[in-house]
C-alpha cells in the first residue's frame, strides 16, 4: 500500500526576494547569514511543496527551534506528523501563519519568523491546501458512493432477467 503524501502545491513567488543577511540582527549564537540562510531554505522548502530531499536532519534541527515547533521522537516523525497528508501540510502552515514571534530580534529569529510568517499570510497557502483538501474529500467520498452503488443498487434492484417466463399452457 501506497503512503498518502498529501497535495503538493508549489508556489515559487513565495521565495522572491531572497533573504539577505542585511535584513537581520545577529544573536550571540547564529549569525545574520544564518538566519538569511535559515529563512531561505525554509521558503524553498515550503514553496516547492515539501519535498522530502530538503527536509534534512541540520534543517530539521533549526526548525524545531523556531514557530513554536517542538521536537519529535526524531525528524521522522516529525515529518510524519506534518508532511505526509494534506492535514498535516495545513497544520504546519498554520503553525507558522498564526505564531506570534516573541522575543527581541538580538536573542531569537524573530525577524525571520516575522516575514517567513508574512510571506506565508500573504501567499494565501493555507486556503490553497484548504481547497484541496475539499476536493480530496470529494473525490474519496464520490469513490465511495461509486463502490457502494455499484454493490447495493444493483442487488436492490435486479436487471430484468433475458430468459422468458416459462408458460403453464395447461392451466388456460
Amino acid at each position: 500500500m501506497t503512503q498518502d503524501l498529501g497535495a503538493v502545491i508549489a508556489w515559487p513567488r513565495l521565495r522572491s526576494p531572497r533573504l539577505l543577511p542585511d535584513a537581520f540582527v545577529p544573536t550571540r549564537f547564529s549569525t545574520a547569514a544564518d538566519k538569511a540562510k535559515f529563512g531561505n531554505d525554509l521558503l524553498a522548502f515550503i514553496s516547492e511543496g515539501f519535498p522530502k530531499s530538503r527536509f534534512t536532519r541540520v534543517f530539521y534541527r533549526e526548525l524545531i527551534g523556531h514557530f513554536g515547533f517542538i521536537a519529535h521522537y526524531d525528524e521522522n516523525t516529525f515529518w510524519a506528523f506534518y508532511f505526509t497528508s494534506t492535514d498535516g501540510r495545513i497544520d504546519f502552515l498554520r503553525e507558522i501563519a498564526d505564531w506570534p514571534c516573541w522575543g527581541a530580534y538580538e536573542h531569537t529569529y524573530r525577524d525571520v519568523e516575522e516575514i517567513v510568517r508574512r510571506r506565508v499570510r500573504e501567499a494565501r497557502l493555507i486556503e490553497a491546501y484548504r481547497a484541496e483538501r475539499r476536493r480530496e474529500v470529494e473525490r474519496h467520498e464520490r469513490a465511495t458512493l461509486a463502490r457502494l452503488q455499484a454493490k447495493y443498487v444493483e442487488a436492490a434492484f435486479p436487471a430484468p432477467s433475458p430468459l422468458e417466463p416459462t408458460r403453464q399452457s395447461e392451466l388456460f
